[in-house]
Order: structure tokens, then sequence, then C-alpha cells
């Protein structure tokens, strides 16, 4: 079914869905990039906005990377 045209368009199903797929996933890693980018320069040039952030950057520069694996990779069972 990947590689055949449908019925109703005469495209393939396959290449359409990969590249909606591939345009979401740019369009949401851009977002947070931009967001990202344009908070944390705020918090290292302004003070008043790195004192609320300080805390919540500390507590997850303290989790160690092996334990937040499972959390962007997901739990699969065997």
């Amino acid at each position: 079914m990947a590689f055949k045209p449908s019925r109703r368009t005469g495209e393939f199903l396959f290449w359409q869905d990969t590249q909606s797929s591939a345009l979401r996933l740019a369009k949401g890693i851009s977002i947070a990039v931009t967001l990202g980018l344009i908070v944390s320069l705020a918090a290292g040039s302004i003070p008043l906005i790195a004192a609320p952030l300080n805390p919540m950057v500390i507590a997850v520069l303290l989790i160690s990377p092996m334990a937040i694996l499972p959390v962007f990779y997901g739990i699969r069972p065997g």
C-alpha cells in the first residue's frame, strides 16, 4: 500500500504522509528553537527573568541523562 497510487488522487500516499509528517516536525522544532533562544537570551541578559527560571534550570541539571532517556524515546514493552 505504501507504493501503490491512491485510487482517488493517483498520488503515492506514503510520500504524502511522509512529507506532511516531516513538515510538522520541522515546524515544531523551529518553534521550540525560537522560543528557547528567546527565553535563554532574555534569561542570560536580564537578571529579573533569570531569577524565577534558575530553580527550574538547576532541577533539570540534576537529573541524570540516563534517567531521562526513557522520557524521550519511550518505554516499549519487550
